[in-house]
């Protein structure tokens, strides 16, 4: 999913005490589309860089839909019921149910579950838990340990929890093995731990026996989980230190979930979003803020916000202000579909920018970035570019617009390919190049270099050139809306007027 800011800044949150895949930290795009490299420092490379430099031709580009804040498509799907498949500890009817995707070689689950199970078997009518595999593709063995549970588990819950003990404590041991030392380490566990081996050797192969340690990650990719060890209690995120908890700390969320069932935020609790706490206060500060928010905003408007704005209840308040500030400047403009073909290849372009401070003229070169020309006419004809801000101006290296929220984030609805050709440079003052965050994320935003930029060449498509108006240019304002300090108000890009000839 692409350009979707605020799930992108909740993922650049530290995940403390978790098993996450390399790549979890970050997404498809990065939250500011900008040149890359030196957008605070003016890049300045020697001539014979230019000349060494081997830029390929990129292929055809292609455009997709990317809304900004997905769609419902790409909405969660919660997680499923807890049924008599699943592998529950703990009464049944308990008010309070911990769901746990875990992943048996991860150290953090390690840590984790034995916790787990010592509170909930001494307090089964108070909690059930309900273990589920997420085995992470950074556990070499984490799939197949999976598959060795579940074959224990056709046995009874009793050999499930026994022998899933067993592959956390000896975790470092079976966690090198190959492939077949670690089915033989399997098979050896299943007879120590005095299970039928003939009926676990048979059961290892068995499909249902796969297909349920497959149906369990699927259910938690699907539902939103990225890490493990993974806990919903009572539909919300319990995100933990997991070296400290405490039978107490446990103890304190239970307690804390059971009196909220059982008084006049009961309803409230029932309707929440998939918040996440961290323990027993900050649950039910979640709760208080969640009322507040309905108060405010209208249940309405609460239930429409996307669903990763919740992701936090400190953190909720600034991503509704940015996604409203969103809303109302580029959400609801934003286009559903890849742009008509609007231009004629048997013609050229020029595009005159009217900003305040004069005009600046130029020259489309469709030839060489045909989809970047139709998506830049098709958005000048529509009013996209209509009284925008000049969002970043660095002197002696870029002047970038095109994005209606003045934040640097925006795009229309969709986002293509590059066009790269090795005929068509930053290699002089005034190239026009799209930006992007990331290989394949065109948009709607453009920039304008105050000089040659060989180090931009072979990841930004280049699509115009200047005809007139660099001193113009030079006299919009300097910001930059990324840094840290506030930047002062931009000088307005008014219209696009594509002129054809």
């Amino acid at each position: 999913m692409q350009k979707r800011i605020v799930s992108l800044i909740i993922l650049l949150v530290l995940l403390l005490g978790a098993c996450a895949p390399n790549n979890a930290a970050t997404n498809e795009g990065s939250t500011s589309e900008a040149p890359t490299a030196a957008e605070s420092t003016p890049v300045v490379a020697a001539p014979a860089d230019q000349n060494t430099q081997t830029i390929i031709a990129s292929g055809p580009a292609e455009c997709r839909t990317a809304s900004m804040f997905g769609n419902d498509e790409e909405a969660l799907i919660d997680f499923p019921d807890v049924t008599e498949s699943d592998w529950v500890l703990g009464n049944m009817d308990a008010p309070v149910t911990i769901i746990e995707y875990s992943d048996l070689q991860c150290p953090y689950c390690a840590t984790l579950e034995p916790k787990l199970v010592e509170y909930v078997t001494n307090n089964p009518d108070k909690v059930r838990m309900v273990f589920r595999h997420f085995p992470l593709t950074m556990h070499e063995n984490a799939s197949t340990a999976a598959v060795m549970l579940e074959a224990a588990g056709q046995q009874g819950l009793d050999k499930f929890e026994e022998f899933k003990a067993e592959l956390f404590v000896d975790q470092a041991t079976w966690s090198v093995l190959d492939d077949t030392a670690f089915i033989e380490y399997g098979t050896e566990l299943a007879k120590t731990l005095k299970l039928d081996v003939e009926q676990f050797s048979e059961d290892l192969l068995d499909d249902d026996v796969k297909n349920k340690v497959s149906d369990d990650f699927q259910s938690g990719y699907e539902g939103g989980v990225s890490y493990t060890p993974f806990l919903m209690v009572n539909g919300l995120v319990y995100r933990n230190a997991i070296p400290e908890l405490t039978q107490e700390d446990i103890d304190a969320v239970v307690n804390a979930f059971t009196d909220l069932a059982s008084n006049e935020d009961a309803e409230v609790l029932e309707s929440m979003p998939r918040f996440t706490f961290y323990d027993a206060a900050s649950l039910q500060s979640a709760v208080d803020y969640y009322k507040e928010l309905v108060n405010e905003y209208g249940q309405e408007y609460v239930d429409g916000l996307p669903y990763y704005i919740f992701d936090d209840f400190e953190t909720t308040p600034q991503y509704i202000r940015l996604y409203q500030t969103l809303k109302d400047t580029i959400i609801d403009r934003q286009f559903t579909s890849c742009p008509d073909q609007v231009i004629d290849p048997a013609k050229s372009y020029k595009a005159v920018l009217k900003t305040e401070k004069g005009d600046v003229t130029i020259n489309l070169n469709a030839e060489v970035a045909p989809v970047a020309v139709n998506s830049f006419v098709f958005l000048a004809q529509n009013g996209w570019y209509d009284d925008i801000t000049f969002h970043r101006v660095i002197p002696d290296f870029v002047a970038q617009t095109g994005d209606p929220s003045g934040l640097g984030i925006g795009n229309p609805g969709y986002i293509y390919d590059n066009e790269i050709s090795p005929d068509f440079l930053f290699d002089q003052v005034g190239r026009v190049g799209m930006a992007n965050s990331g290989e394949g994320s065109n948009g709607s935003q453009f920039f304008i270099t105050f000089g040659p930029q060989p180090d931009l060449n072979g990841s930004y498509t280049v699509f115009a050139q200047v005809e007139s108006g660099m001193e113009v240019l030079s006299q919009l304002t300097a910001r930059d809306v990324s840094a840290t300090e506030a930047a002062d108000p931009g000088s307005k890009l008014i219209s696009v007027e594509i002129i054809e000839e």
